[in-house]
């Protein structure tokens, strides 16, 4: 970096970050009528420099450029399911949007703030917060390549998600709420699956890969070490400390049991055979396994068939307040569709609902053609049936109703958490009831006035 004059004014080089062939360092000129101004812009620039707040104007790359950077450097490094959802979030949020033609340079927070709530708005805020992840490593990126030595996402860390804390009833499904489902949910695969999912705290995406051979009768113990996508592609598990053996309880065998030795796995059980059989636990009665979309909406349609509704029209999950369902504006849309064909035919079926949408050209919120399934969920939207919990929530519940009898170490390797403080810090709120903590402290008060000494226990 230096100020020297040139002709009749004064200029500051800069390093720009870039490199000729030759590995030479090439430099970007700031022009300045006079010394006094080129010699501030110098000082105030090293001093951007040392508090990595500096980042060059001149040559600076596109976060289109960027991002296209950044998947072939992650390709063949990351999952393949982790690598095509950075690509279509990438291709359907950056390319798809006016940002993509941005200088890296130009990212400030209004642009950032404009940027997040325009996935808001049309996709959902949880989807916003995932792409303030992809932003972030955009900006990391960029930094590695010397275009920038600090990101908006990075200074401000406006990734992290907020949370809230879950409460029995409206993010965790009651003790009653369960016993109506188990007695409402046919006999068949999916049952077999909300058992599993209830008692072994397993995620949808393990219980669909699930293997024959991952289930040890003779240690009653279930081992998980895959997990399958969206599409029912099955890979590794979400993180390493997912893989993991997990304690059968006599309801989990009994029902592996039906599900590993029965003849026909897609309908009810009604023989059973000596052999093992081999491949997935769950097969529907196509003999596939089944994905995690096709279980999600198994689960949502047992929750409205047994009562177990939110608020109509609105999501009741922890992000209640601040979502704008996307599924609600669909509706607007095929809504008046909807009135029309049932003021014609009160019966009419799902799937003449879905040719009609699809020949007027109303798509789903993924911009995809109608099938009879989606049109099952529109209609119930459209009834005022929402489901009330997603079926991660019975993870939730099984957590917490395993937690007062095993120890912290034990939920953990349960659950699959990573370490003792997650475990704790997720659900340790939800499962100790007040009663229960005051009766500890009356005993500690006791114990402190010359009673006899509380027993020591983590529950």
């Amino acid at each position: 970096m230096a100020v020297r004059k040139r002709g009749k004014k004064w200029i500051c080089e800069l390093p720009n970050g870039l490199r000729y062939p030759n590995g030479r360092p090439k430099y970007s000129i700031e022009t300045f009528k006079r010394e006094t101004d080129a010699l501030v812009y110098e000082a105030r620039t090293k001093d951007a420099i040392n508090r990595k707040t500096y980042a060059r104007k001149q040559g600076a790359p596109t976060i289109g450029s960027v991002a296209d950077q950044l998947l072939e450097n992650k390709r063949n490094k990351i999952k393949p399911r982790s690598f095509d959802a950075l690509q279509n979030r990438i291709r359907k949020h950056i390319h798809g949007r006016t940002i993509s033609q941005l200088k890296i340079t130009d990212l400030t927070v209004p642009v950032y703030k404009r940027f997040f709530n325009e996935i808001a708005d049309e996709v959902s805020v949880a989807n916003a917060y995932k792409m303030v992840g992809v932003l972030g490593q955009i900006e990391k990126e960029a930094r590695e390549n010397g275009d920038i030595h600090v990101g908006v996402i990075e200074l401000l860390a406006l990734a992290k998600r907020p949370k809230r804390k879950k409460r029995v009833g409206r993010d965790v499904p009651t003790m009653a709420e369960i016993r109506r489902l188990l007695a409402s949910a046919e006999d068949g695969w999916f049952r077999d699956m909300l058992v599993l999912a209830i008692f072994t705290a397993m995620r949808e995406g393990e219980l669909c890969a699930l293997q024959c051979d991952e289930v040890n009768f003779d240690t009653n113990v279930v081992t998980v070490i895959a997990s399958a996508g969206p599409k029912g592609d099955v890979d590794e598990t979400k993180t390493p400390a997912a893989d993991r053996e997990i304690d059968m309880a006599p309801i989990v065998c009994s029902t592996l049991e039906r599900r590993i030795y029965s003849v026909d796995h897609g309908s009810n059980v009604t023989e059973l055979r000596s052999s093992r059989r081999i491949g997935f636990v769950f097969l529907t009665r196509l003999g596939k396994p089944p994905t995690p979309a096709s279980v999600l909406r198994k689960w949502h349609q047992l929750q409205i068939a047994t009562g177990i509704l939110g608020e109509p029209g609105h999501y009741t999950g922890a992000y209640a307040k601040e979502i704008k369902s996307s599924q609600g504006r669909v509706l607007a849309k095929a809504g008046p569709v909807i009135k029309e064909m049932r003021a014609l035919n009160p019966t009419i079926v799902p799937g003449r609902i879905a040719k009609e949408l699809n020949a007027r050209g109303i798509t789903t919120q993924q911009g995809r053609p109608w099938r009879r399934e989606g049109v099952i969920d529109l209609l119930n939207w459209y009834d005022g049936k929402h489901a009330k919990y997603n079926f991660h929530s019975l993870r939730h519940f099984s957590s917490s109703a395993h937690r007062p009898y095993l120890e912290h170490k034990e939920l953990q390797e349960m659950m699959g958490h990573a370490n003792i403080e997650e475990s704790l810090g997720t659900y340790g709120h939800i499962l100790e009831k007040p009663k229960g903590r005051a009766a500890k402290l009356a005993e500690i008060e006791k114990w402190v006035l010359g009673g006899p000494q509380p027993t020591i226990s983590n529950a």
